[in-house]
Order: structure tokens, then sequence, then C-alpha cells
């Protein structure tokens, strides 16, 4: 069973109809206390950092995800806003982020030479460069392309947190990775097929 972390300010319902097609049982949870046995948490995201923290904190999320996940026997996936949550702090905001993977925040800036060549937020399809082998990345392959909607990035302390990268102006880190915590920049509910297979890589996870 693969729970869905709804805190108000996600996405849930989409991973979850991805999962459901993909033939994984998953659940969408809005307290704690709705937790049973599961071992694989999604933590999905849109919008801004101070108000994702802050509604994770007003449902009881923020503190239940920082002591629930030095466990190594579980994991948990942050995708987009979800992903950067991951982070120790971030330029968007003043809160503090959960910290799970030590790093901060920081948005696109471009020269003003490139300003038109990369707007902000970075809107489409790119592709994922990969850096370091994990098993996220079974049946993926270089050519796959998928969709991000983002106006910061991640920038972790520990560069060996970074699974894979994206190109846009410069490579940022576009998957991220410290033991059983993994974070997708972008959104695999909308990728397709390949959003779909890697979906499925991390409920294969074990």
């Amino acid at each position: 069973m693969i729970s869905i972390i709804d805190y108000g300010v996600s996405n849930s319902q989409s991973v979850s109809s991805i999962l459901q097609k993909l033939g994984y049982n998953s659940r969408i949870v809005f307290r704690p206390s709705e937790i049973k046995n599961e071992s694989k948490f999604i933590l999905p995201g849109i919008g801004s950092y101070d108000y994702g923290i802050n509604k994770l904190k007003k449902a009881g999320w923020f503190n239940f995800i920082k002591k629930k996940f030095l466990d190594k026997k579980y994991f948990l996936l942050g995708l987009c806003l979800g992903m950067q949550m991951l982070m120790s702090s971030s330029e968007e905001g003043y809160e503090v982020g959960l910290n799970l993977i030590p790093g901060k925040v920081k948005k696109f800036f471009f020269n003003s030479s490139n300003k038109k060549k990369y707007k902000i937020p970075l809107v489409g399809w790119k592709n994922v460069e990969i850096v370091r082998k994990n098993r996220i990345f079974n049946n993926i392959n270089k050519k796959d392309k998928f969709y991000f909607v983002h106006s910061y990035f991640c920038n972790p302390v520990n560069k060996q947190h970074i699974l894979a990268t994206t190109n846009y102006g410069f490579s940022f880190p576009s998957i991220i990775r410290k033991n059983n915590i993994f974070g997708f920049q972008f959104h695999p509910e909308k990728s397709y097929k390949q959003g779909m297979q890697i979906l499925e890589n991390f409920a294969n996870l074990e």
C-alpha cells in the first residue's frame, strides 16, 4: 500500500489515479492518524514554499514526516513542491524546511542576454540526465522527457544526493535521493508512459 499525503496543496488525486492504473494499491491520507502499516509515501505539491510548509504544519504532517523517515525502512517521494520542501530552506520564503536532504531551494536567474530565451517559470518537457545509477531509473532512457513547471530548483549541500540533472540554461538537480528519501522536480503524473514507469520503479523499491 502506498499512502499519498494530502495537506491541501497537492494534486493527490492525479497521482492516485496513475498508481491505480499501474495496479498498485494506494490511498490518499489527510492526517498522520490515518497511517496504518504503509511503507511507501508520496508527498505531492503545487504552489509556494512557505504556504506548503505551513499547510503541512497545520495538518500535523511536518513533525511526523521529519521523524518517520529517519527510519530507512520507510520510503518517501517528494514531487515538485514536495521535493523542494525536503530541503532546509528556500529563497522563495522564510519558513524552515523539512531538512531531510540538507540544501537550499534557489530561484532561476538569467542575465539580460538570456532572459528572452529562458522564461521563468520553466514550463514544458525536458530530459533528465542520469548522473548516478539507481533502481529508480529502471527502463528509463536518455530520450525520455518529463513535464516540468517551476521557478525554483533544489541545490543540495551534498552533491552525492543528486541522481539526475536537467538543463535549462545550466544543469540543475531534477532527481535527488538520500537513503530512502527521493525527490522529483518534474510531474511524473503528467509525463505519460515514462512518468508511469518511474512511479512504478518507486513503488517497487525494497
